[in-house]
């Protein structure tokens, strides 16, 4: 029997780059951004990352009463940040520069609700 083909066609309709996990499943971290509505979208532009070591991030399941919090090295930099964040098994976030002021941590998920995120 010949091979057959899988052909997938994947359209992005947010405003924004958005990295998926095309094979994801039950084990994978980022489940839970699949077919997401709600958007979380931080600014991240103005943090002094020289003076930045930890960050917190505020989240709960979908209506749960109160927050737990997560917390990690910023690494320095908001790439190391980004790592750290994607690490901490919450979902898939990404990194947009959108100007030498504004840069963009956001994600997409229905799964978790987030709160503030701290960088100190």
């Amino acid at each position: 029997m010949p091979a057959q083909k899988i052909i997938l066609n994947i359209e992005n309709h947010t405003p924004y780059p958005a990295l998926i996990s095309i094979l994801g499943g039950l084990q994978d971290p980022n489940q839970y951004n699949v077919n997401s509505a709600t958007e979380y979208l931080y600014d991240i532009g103005n943090f002094n990352w020289d003076n930045s070591s930890t960050w917190t991030l505020q989240f709960k399941r979908v209506g749960a009463a109160s927050f737990s919090i997560q917390q990690g090295s910023t690494g320095g930099n908001p790439q190391q940040f980004l790592i750290a964040l994607n690490l901490s098994s919450l979902g898939l976030f990404n990194y947009l520069k959108v100007d030498a002021n504004i840069s963009l941590i956001y994600t997409f998920n229905d799964y978790y609700e987030f709160g503030l995120l701290n960088i100190n």
